[in-house]
C-alpha cells in the first residue's frame, strides 16, 4: 500500500472515530455539522426566486432599441465612465443589478462548498485546513455584503480573469471588505484563517508539530484521540463561525423571504450557546486555561 493510500485509509477511520468522540460529548454536536449543511441547502432553495433578471434584461434591451444599437454595444456604453446620457441611467442601474445578482449566486455556491470542504477536513482532524475554509467563507460573506452595498462590484468581480486583475481587485476592496466583516463578527475568522492556513508560518504547524533533539515531525491529524476537549472545542469554534455566516446571509440577500430562515438561525444560535455551556461544565479547568491565554 502506498503512503497516499495509507493516508486515505487513515482518514476514513479517523472520520468515524472523530464522530464517535463528538457523540460521546453530546450527540447533538455531531448532528449540528449536518444541520448546518442542510441550512445551506435551505437558503439556496430560498434564493431560487431571486435570480430572475428578466426585468433588468428588458430595460437593457429597451435602451439598445432607443439608441439603435446592438446589445453588445449598449453593454459597453453602460460600463463606460463619463457617459451619463439620460437614456442610459436606468439601463445602467439595471445592468449592474443583473451582474450583481449573477455574482452573488456564484459566490453563495462557493460559500456553501467551502463549508462542505471545511467540515470534511474537520472530520478528518485537519483543523488548520478547516480554519482556512472559514477564512474563505468570511471572504465570501464580505463580497456578498459589498456587492449588496454597491452592485458595480459584482461586475468587477465577474471580470477577474487573470491573477493580475485578481490582485488589483483584492487590493482595491480589502479595506472595505475587512471593515464589513467587522460588522458581522467574521473578522477574527478571516484573520485567523489567513494567518494559520493561507500562509506558511510557524503557526501553521503549531497543532501538529513534534520536536526533539533528534527529529522534527508534523502529523496530518491535529487532534489527539485522548483529547476530547480539543475535539469538541475545534467543532464548536467552527460551528460558531457558521452562526455569524447564517446571520449575515439575511443582510446579504434582503430580498429572500427569510421568516422561516430567521427562526432556523435563532434555533441554531441557541443550540450552539447550549453546547458551549456544556463544554464549560464538562471541562471547567481547560476552559479557564483557554480564557487565561486569550489576549487582553
Amino acid at each position: 500500500m502506498s503512503v497516499l493510500d495509507e493516508l486515505l485509509q487513515a482518514d476514513a477511520q479517523n472520520t468515524v472515530n472523530f464522530r464517535q468522540g463528538l457523540h460521546t460529548f453530546d450527540p447533538a454536536l455531531s448532528e449540528a455539522l449536518d444541520r448546518a449543511a442542510e441550512m445551506f441547502n435551505t437558503f439556496g432553495r430560498c434564493m431560487e426566486g431571486t435570480v430572475d433578471e428578466s426585468e433588468e434584461c428588458r430595460l437593457v434591451e429597451k435602451c439598445a432599441q432607443e439608441l439603435g444599437v446592438q446589445i453588445e454595444e449598449v453593454s459597453k456604453m453602460l460600463e463606460a465612465t463619463g457617459n451619463d446620457r439620460p437614456v442610459l441611467r436606468e439601463a445602467r442601474e439595471a445592468f449592474f443589478r443583473m451582474w450583481a445578482r449573477r455574482a452573488k449566486a456564484i459566490i453563495y455556491l462557493l460559500l456553501q462548498r467551502n463549508y462542505m470542504w471545511g467540515t470534511t477536513d474537520l472530520l478528518r482532524m485537519r483543523l488548520t485546513a478547516a480554519a482556512g475554509y472559514c477564512r474563505l467563507e468570511a471572504e465570501a460573506i464580505g463580497l456578498l455584503l459589498l456587492i449588496q452595498d454597491d452592485p458595480t462590484i459584482g461586475r468587477h468581480w465577474w471580470k477577474i480573469i487573470t491573477d493580475r486583475k485578481g490582485k488589483a481587485f483584492f487590493n482595491e476592496i480589502q479595506e472595505r471588505l475587512k471593515n464589513r466583516l467587522r460588522t458581522v463578527g467574521l473578522d477574527s475568522a478571516y484573520d485567523h484563517g489567513s494567518g494559520v492556513a493561507q500562509h506558511v508560518r510557524a503557526a501553521s504547524a503549531a497543532l501538529g508539530l513534534s520536536l526533539s533533539d533528534t527529529h522534527a515531525r508534523l502529523v496530518y491529524q491535529e487532534v489527539r484521540e485522548d483529547d476530547l476537549f480539543g475535539s469538541v472545542l475545534a467543532v464548536l469554534s467552527f460551528l460558531s463561525v457558521q452562526v455569524h455566516v447564517f446571520r449575515a446571509l439575511t443582510e446579504a440577500f434582503p430580498n429572500v423571504d427569510n421568516s422561516l430562515w430567521q427562526t432556523d438561525v435563532e434555533q441554531f444560535t441557541r443550540h450552539m450557546a447550549q453546547l458551549w455551556e456544556k463544554l464549560e461544565v464538562a471541562f471547567p479547568t481547560r476552559c479557564k486555561e483557554m480564557r487565561d491565554r486569550e489576549p487582553r
